[in-house]
């Protein structure tokens, strides 16, 4: 992750994440959005930014991977995409 400066303007609550982030992700038939994030990692970024009960907007929403992260997490979640053939799931 990446930030400006001053590097210390955000406060990440954890910072124990490495460099490097390594994970298996789903093949592609299995992929709900061709362009899926793996769910462990915004997982671990949405808890070193963020604290229970804040609200996470994400505009380009896809697989709503995130949404999931959040329900994990105890976060409030909005998301929106384009397409809704994804949302099926979650009826």
């Amino acid at each position: 992750m990446l930030q400006k400066h001053p590097t210390n303007s955000k406060k990440f609550t954890n910072r124990s994440f490495p460099n490097l982030w390594g994970e298996d992700k789903p093949s592609i038939s299995k992929r709900k959005h061709p362009h899926q994030k793996p769910f462990f990692l915004l997982r671990t970024l949405i808890e070193a930014t963020t604290q229970e009960k804040d609200l996470i907007v994400d505009p380009c929403a896809g697989s709503f991977v995130v949404l999931d992260a959040c329900e994990a997490t105890g976060r409030e979640f909005l998301g929106v995409d384009l397409t809704y053939e994804e949302l099926k799931e979650y009826d």
